[in-house]
């Protein structure tokens, strides 16, 4: 619902997040077909969702989340029927519908008489107070948030260069690409870089919403995949973060600072040397799945919220539960595990209420199926995980200054070496200690009282946050993927900050903006002096357990000080620990990021590709069958490196087609043979050296039989470049050369 007062910020927002790519590389044209498509799934969720939400606000966004899932739908029915090439039309019928569904809810008002007319009455109220409660401030916070996000992509994606030209993508964009495009003709994917591993169990449901997005636009799958999805999304993660604020509060000032909480990597962090002790952002640009899974961590915390306070729902609000965490868990494989152990501590601490148990029932068995449904198609991934205890402190630069452990790539003995020391004891409760007052800006939550015994959605909120650093401690993965544990829960205890901060804003009645300020700046000076304290060099190495023991402690004092000021002054309190948190994190990614806006793009990289070969690439592409399947003789990132990193995932990225063997550094049986020769997961054999031999030989010594096994295998193309091995000049007497491009030379097997 547009009016005078929030068209503005809206509008601007709009223009942000579907115009923002047009800046990097993106045809105009090409933007405004997608965001075309995406706002046609809004509209069909806004009608969708009219009946459950109050305020145009709320509705909008709830409605673009469930817009998004509507797409989703939209993919798998066209995949399932074999026609992919129709997805639009299904866009069409939604946009229908949604005419339908709008004309038929307004209808119905317009007959409601006597009582029913009264409380028709009641609900539009309701809703109008919604929409003229939305602080205009706050719509203008999500704007401007989301322009800093916009400003920060632009700046990674200007170094992203991509075809036509060199390209110089971060492996894991061209792994995504790949993926995105093998979705575009199958429900269930195969494993487009390494065709002959079968079916990918992956959570790759943002690459089919790439793929729905680019069946639906007629817009090219890198357009969609690299460029155009992620800012609509971005936008939409901000805006459910004051729809959630204010489902747990009451107030849409708990989400405005969420969001602040959110777009700023929000951490106390007081050792200049060292840097954080978690991770404290959320938006990790090079991975897909992280961004995208941030919509429906927050979708289904506004979902689960209602349950837990003992809200009753029928059989379809089981199966809305139900589809939402098996969307959660295709969406990100991390977002279930910390959601279920909130929803544990929710019916441990609430055992004697039965309307709360129930409801913490309802969530963790909703979650606990989700994850069930799941396990056939997104439980792939975690080969290369271990239990091994504090996991990621082994990681932490303090420790391996310490204990100066062997370069190795496994994942070493459950317990840390030299545990049993003095030091290492030392170190790690300090570790520890530094890790939880990271997260101290959510001390303000203590201002919500007796809320904690009344409400069980703070303690789902902090158990949820808590399960997420178990698991970063825990869990160690060779890539340390375990991180994305506590960055996919961020949102989490920002809300959970954001509502004590409401509270504390609420019993402030004059001077709050001055008092918030003094406090802001307060916060920003002390935490300036505990880095300048403790310097920007690494300790002495004997000294290392004490000094990262000294300033975590430091830094507790610094959150426990706040808190008893917050008794007094409550937002002075609120604003230390809200300056200590964001005054450097603002600063530094400001610093590392805001120049690569300007900055000049280089294309003279290790593991640039070269325009010649992007080329080659795409014409396979325009000449090749979309289930045309090709084998390749790269397989290493860069390929002069002696020790082959198995992730050159470009040639099944710009194909666009299945590769019969070409990267493996993120499959499966490479990560669980991390460590075995001395070499990490990325740089291990391929599991199948006979198949890989036959692969090999046809680029090397090729015959007619191995061409024929290649045949029978449903080879149809041969992409041979010279850059990255030697070429049998053998090659064109057993296969037509159809194509060159500088180091490359493409045949077709008839």
């Amino acid at each position: 619902m547009l009016n005078r007062r929030n068209a503005p910020p809206l509008v601007v927002l709009l223009l942000v997040v579907f115009a923002a790519p047009v800046l990097v590389d993106v045809e105009p044209l090409a933007a405004l077909r997608y965001a075309l498509w995406t706002a046609l799934w809004w509209v069909f969720g806004w009608a969708l969702v009219g009946r459950y939400t109050t305020g145009g606000f709320e509705r909008a966004t709830i409605g673009a989340a469930v817009g998004i899932g509507a797409q989703l739908a939209n993919w798998l029915l066209w995949q399932v029927v074999g026609a992919p090439s129709f997805t639009v039309a299904g866009g069409v019928v939604a946009l229908v519908a949604a005419g339908v569904l709008e004309r038929r809810a307004r209808n119905r008002t317009a007959l409601l008489s006597g009582d029913e007319h009264d409380v028709a009455d009641e609900r539009v109220g309701e809703r109008e107070a919604a929409v003229r409660g939305i602080p205009t401030g706050s719509l203008w916070l999500l704007t401007v948030s989301t322009f800093w996000m916009a400003w920060l992509f632009v700046g990674f994606g200007r170094h992203q260069s991509r075809p036509p030209g060199p390209s110089t993508m971060y492996q894991d964009l061209y792994w995504h690409v790949g993926i995105a495009a093998e979705l575009k003709r199958t429900a269930l994917p195969t494993v487009p870089h390494v065709e002959v591993l079968g079916q990918l169990n992956y959570h790759w449901l943002s690459n089919a919403y790439m793929a729905s997005g680019s069946l639906g636009s007629f817009t090219s799958t890198s357009d969609v995949a690299t460029r155009l999805w992620y800012l609509p999304v971005v936008a939409l993660a901000l805006a459910l973060c004051l729809v959630v604020g204010r489902r747990l509060s009451g107030a849409w000032i708990a989400g405005t600072a969420a969001i602040v909480l959110f777009v700023i990597p929000a951490g106390i962090v007081p050792m200049a040397w060292k840097g954080p002790t978690g991770p404290t952002t959320a938006f990790v640009w090079p991975s897909p799945s992280q961004i995208f899974g941030l919509v429906f961590t927050l979708w289904a915390a506004w979902l689960f919220v209602p349950i837990l306070r003992g809200a009753r729902i029928g059989w379809k609000g089981a199966i809305v539960c139900l589809v939402t965490a098996f969307v959660c868990a295709g969406a990100k494989s991390s977002i279930l595990p910390v959601f279920c152990c909130g929803a544990l501590a929710v019916g441990v601490v609430y055992v004697r209420r039965s309307a709360v148990r129930r409801g913490a029932a309802i969530v963790f068995g909703s979650c606990l199926a989700g994850i069930a449904l799941a396990l056939p198609l997104f439980a792939g991934g975690s080969a290369g995980s271990k239990i091994r205890l504090f996991s990621s402190f082994r990681h932490q630069s303090p420790y391996k200054h310490y204990v100066e452990p062997p370069n190795t790539f496994d994942h070493g003995p459950f317990v840390m070496p030299h545990l049993e020391t003095t030091g290492v004891v030392v170190l790690v409760v300090g570790l520890f200690v530094a890790l939880a007052v990271q997260y101290g800006y959510a001390a303000t939550s203590v201002a919500l009282g007796r809320t904690w015994r009344t409400d069980p959605a703070p303690v789902f909120l902090l158990a949820s946050f808590a399960a997420s650093l178990a698991a970063y401690l825990l869990v160690d993965h060779t890539g340390m993927s375990q991180g994305y544990f506590p960055m996919g829960a961020l949102p989490l205890i920002a809300l959970l900050a954001g509502w004590g901060f409401a509270e504390l804003w609420e019993r402030s009645a004059s001077r709050r903006w001055q008092m918030l300020s003094v406090g802001f700046i307060i916060g920003g000076l002390l935490l300036l002096a505990l880095r300048w304290a403790s310097g920007t060099s690494v300790p002495d190495r004997t000294d290392i357990p004490a000094s990262v023991l000294a300033f975590a402690l430091l830094t507790l004092a610094l959150v426990v000080g706040a808190l008893v000021v917050s008794r007094y002054r409550p937002l002075v309190g609120a604003g230390i620990l809200f300056g200590a948190a964001l005054v450097f994190p603002a600063f530094n990614v400001g610093k590392n990021n805001g120049g690569s806006l300007f900055s000049t793009v280089t294309d003279d990289k290790a593991w640039t590709v070269s325009a010649q070969e992007t080329s080659a690439a795409q014409w396979v592409r325009d000449h090749s069958g979309a289930t045309d399947v090709v084998a390749t003789n790269v397989h290493c990132r860069v390929p002069e490196d002696a020790e082959c990193d198995s992730r050159a995932y470009w040639v099944s990225a710009l194909t666009e087609r299945r590769v019969f063997i070409e990267a493996w550094g993120y499959t499966d049986p490479a990560q669980r043979n991390a460590g075995r020769g001395g070499l990490p997961a990325t740089s291990q054999p391929f599991s199948d050296q006979k198949l890989f031999a036959l692969n090999e030989k046809v680029f090397h010594d090729p015959d007619r039989a191995t061409v024929e096994q290649l045949q029978r295998r449903g080879v149809r193309w041969l992409y041979a470049d010279t850059a990255a091995s030697d070429v049998s000049p053998d090659l064109a007497d057993y296969a037509d050369a159809v194509h060159h491009s500088g180091t490359v030379t493409v045949y077709r097997l008839d």
